[in-house]
């Protein structure tokens, strides 16, 4: 089990490169990456992609990436074109104003665009040496992810412990259940021709038999304790358990609200209470889970 949140980095020095990756993630439905990065590495994009989704499938994940220091190479471009064009521009102007002057280089550097510097970046050469700190920033990050989801999954098995502990107990109840919609109906029906001398018994019995289907459990108890069986066979057996997790929960909630609809025992509705809060505390758990 891994959370959906954590924090990871990683760095690298030489003489050429200073390299910083960190990286961070929130809850989400699904995977969404925000890379923040120098505009030169979107060309990059696609692998540094590619390489995150091998560690994350759900959640909001946030990289940063930071070269603080690269020697670059660079090129001096002398564009002659333009610099002849200015010459001649310059030499047209003395001799029409007729000055003694001599065109010099230090009039021509004043000019825009004779002279280019062009920056030479090497993408493959800087992918060599970012790849693996963004690897190492995201063994750093999923490291964090299974200690986290590692708690989680200890709380999470503490809780379904108390609701499976507390199925039990219900289950025993069914008996009471029975004895007390019988005890009630023949009062009731006692109460009601009392001063009679015959007693329907077919009826009596007829009404109670429709009272224990209407007011019967054991349908639900048995399907909690599948989905309780499924819920475990899930956290234990799979990788990517949260989405799973919660739609187990959503079938136990169903079931324990079904049981306190038919519940008659007073008794009972502590441990129905106990039951949904569990749920409750275990789904705010997993929503936390990839």
């Amino acid at each position: 089990m891994k959370s959906m949140t954590g924090y990871g980095t990683a760095e690298y020095k030489d003489s050429s490169f200073h390299i910083s990756v960190d990286v961070k993630s929130y809850n989400n439905r699904y995977f969404d990456l925000y890379i923040k990065s120098p505009a030169y590495l979107s060309i990059l994009e696609q692998e540094i992609k590619k390489l995150v989704s091998g560690y994350v499938k759900r959640g909001k994940v946030e990289l940063y990436i930071n070269i603080l220091k690269i020697i670059e190479d660079f090129n001096i471009i002398l564009d002659e074109k333009l610099a002849t064009g200015y010459a001649k521009a310059l030499q047209g102007l003395i001799d029409a104003v007729e000055l003694d002057e001599k065109i010099r280089l230090s009039h021509l550097l004043r000019m825009d665009g004779i002279l280019k510097t062009e920056m030479s970046r090497d993408i493959d050469k800087i992918w060599e040496f970012l790849e693996p700190v963004i690897d190492r920033a995201m063994q750093d990050f999923d490291l964090s992810r299974v200690k986290e989801g590692k708690a989680t999954e200890e709380n999470v098995n503490y809780l379904i412990s108390l609701v499976e502990r507390e199925v039990s107990e219900i289950e025993k109840y069914i008996p009471k259940i029975e004895e007390k919609i019988k005890e009630t109906m023949s009062g009731k029906f006692t109460e009601v021709i009392e001063n009679q001398t015959d007693i329907d018994s077919t009826r009596i019995m007829s009404e109670t038999a429709l009272l224990l289907v209407k007011f019967d459990i054991n349908e639900e108890i048995v399907r909690m304790k599948s989905h309780l069986k499924h819920f475990r066979e899930i956290i234990s057996g799979e990788d990517l358990v949260g989405k799973k997790l919660d739609f187990v929960c959503q079938e136990l909630n169903r079931e324990i609200n079904t049981i306190g609809s038919k519940n008659i025992l007073v008794e009972l509705d502590r441990i129905v209470i106990s039951v949904k809060d569990s749920l409750e505390k275990i789904r705010e758990q997993i929503r936390n889970v990839e």
